[in-house]
C-alpha cells in the first residue's frame, strides 16, 4: 500500500495505479468512499479505461447508486462489449430493481460470451450461475398462480381425453423420485392415481412436475384410442441360390 502511494506521490496521473487502489480500498480495506475518489479520479484522467468505469460502478452500486452504478457499467461495455465484470455488475443493478428480465438477459449474454477455461473468470461465472438461478426462481415463483391455472386445466383435460377423474397427493417419495402416476387401467381403478414428492422445493415446481404427469396420462389415453399396435409384416425369407442342389447332392 505505502509503495503504490509512493509511486502516486510521482505520478499523481497513473490511472493504474488510481485503479489499484481504489480496488482495495473498496474490497480490502472496505472504506468505499475512499476507493469512490481514487477511482473517479482514474476514470477522469482515462475515460477509455474500462476496467475504472467497472471499479467505479461496482463502488457506486455498494453505495447503493443504482442509476449512477448502472451509468458506469454501461459506459464499460462501450469501451469493452465482451467486458463479463460490467455485465455481471448490470445484472445486480437490474435484480435489486426487479428488473428481473433484463437482469437474466445480462447473465445469459456472460454465458455466451466468456471463456470457462479462463482461471480468472471463474469466481465470477460462479457467481454469475448463482445469480441466475436465483432469478430464475424469483421470475417462477412470481408466476405460481399462473403455473398453477395450467396445471389445473390440463388436469382437467387429461380426465376429459381418458374419462377418468385425477386424485393428487403429496407424500415422501424414495430415492430422487419426483411423482408417479398409477393410470387407472393399469391398477382397475375408476380414477388416476398421481403421488407428487412431498418435499418439492416451491410450488412452481410443484406446477410443472404435476403438468408433466398429466401429460403421461394424456398421451396414453389417445395412443389407446387409436388401438393396439399393428402386427409387424412377416418377413420374406430369400431362397438362397444352390441351396437346393446342395441338399440334393448331400
Amino acid at each position: 500500500m505505502d509503495t503504490l502511494l509512493d509511486v502516486l506521490k510521482v505520478d499523481p496521473r497513473d490511472h493504474q495505479i488510481l485503479i489499484i487502489l481504489g480496488n482495495h480500498y473498496a474490497r480490502v480495506v472496505r472504506d468505499l468512499d475512499t476507493a469512490r475518489r481514487f477511482l473517479e479520479r482514474a476514470a477522469e484522467i482515462a475515460p477509455t479505461n474500462a476496467l475504472a468505469q467497472n471499479s467505479l460502478g461496482a463502488v457506486l452500486f455498494e453505495q447503493k447508486k443504482p442509476k449512477e452504478a448502472l451509468r458506469h457499467f454501461d459506459r464499460a461495455l462501450q469501451l469493452d462489449p465482451k467486458f463479463a465484470n460490467a455485465l455481471y455488475g448490470k445484472s445486480m443493478v437490474f435484480t435489486t430493481e426487479g428488473r428481473f428480465a433484463e437482469a437474466l438477459a445480462s447473465l445469459q449474454a456472460i454465458f455466451k460470451q466468456s471463456d470457462p477455461s479462463d482461471v480468472r473468470a471463474r469466481g465470477m461465472l460462479k457467481a454469475a450461475r448463482d445469480n441466475y438461478l436465483k432469478v430464475t426462481n424469483i421470475v417462477a415463483n412470481g408466476r405460481a398462480n399462473e403455473t398453477f391455472k395450467i396445471s389445473e386445466n390440463l388436469g382437467a383435460q387429461a380426465a376429459a381425453e381418458s374419462g377418468f377423474p385425477l386424485k393428487t397427493e403429496q407424500k415422501k417419495l424414495g430415492g430422487t423420485l419426483c411423482a408417479v402416476t398409477q393410470m387407472a387401467w393399469k391398477y382397475r381403478r375408476d380414477y388416476h392415481a398421481i403421488s407428487l414428492q412431498e418435499q418439492l422445493p416451491a410450488e412452481m415446481v410443484k406446477h410443472h412436475i404435476l403438468s408433466h404427469e398429466c401429460w403421461h396420462i394424456l398421451l396414453e389415453s389417445r395412443a389407446r384410442k387409436v388401438g393396439p399396435p399393428l402386427s409387424p409384416a412377416p418377413v420374406p425369407v430369400l431362397a438362397v441360390p444352390g441351396a437346393a442342389g446342395a441338399k440334393a447332392n448331400s
